[in-house]
């Protein structure tokens, strides 16, 4: 930034520091996606070949359930910050395909051969489905259950194969039955 005129530059910085948290690195007051990516990458450790540990992945799912079900009563923050009618700031803003982006893509990519992790998965997201009344936001659900369902292995365990489906319709059903 610059000052102009010079002299004022103390009473700039003053004033910016007052209204300004500066630091090093992203914080999860500022940046919602941050600490999502954080939670995720607890399951996602869990999940790697050396640990393959599928159940420290369900706690992860399990916290972003409830997380996405308060999201309904309330509005994502815009990027952009007006003062006196005027804009001062725009930034990237998180949308609610993003969140459930970052909250699922990288644990059921990271579970295609745990079963009981896509399970959770489509518990989860049937559970937000059956508060989620915004058209736009079901149809983000809607993809992760597609995509989960479809991740799932091929395996001659009839029981895997049909608990993936049952979930899957469960699923199907609530969205189908709450229409906004």
């Amino acid at each position: 930034g610059e000052v102009w005129p010079a002299d004022h530059r103390a009473a700039a910085e003053a004033a910016l520091s007052r209204t300004l948290t500066l630091g090093g690195g992203r914080s999860a007051e500022q940046d919602l996606e941050y600490l999502i990516r954080q939670l995720v990458e607890v399951g996602l450790r869990a999940l790697s070949p050396g640990i393959n540990d599928p159940f420290p992945a369900h706690p992860v799912l399990d916290r972003h359930g409830p997380a996405l079900c308060t999201l309904p009563a309330r509005r994502l923050p815009g990027g952009r910050v007006s003062r006196r009618g005027r804009t001062c700031l725009e930034r990237p803003a998180p949308d609610y395909p993003g969140l459930a982006d970052a909250m699922f893509h990288p644990l059921r990519q990271a579970a295609a051969d745990q079963p009981a992790v896509l399970i959770r998965l489509l518990e989860v997201l049937a559970e937000v489905a059956a508060v989620e009344t915004d058209p736009a936001r079901r149809a983000a659900l809607r993809r992760h259950a597609d995509l989960a369902r479809d991740a799932a292995p091929t395996t001659a365990d009839a029981s895997v194969r049909h608990a993936v489906e049952n979930r899957h319709a469960a699923l199907s059903r609530t969205l189908a039955e709450r229409h906004p």
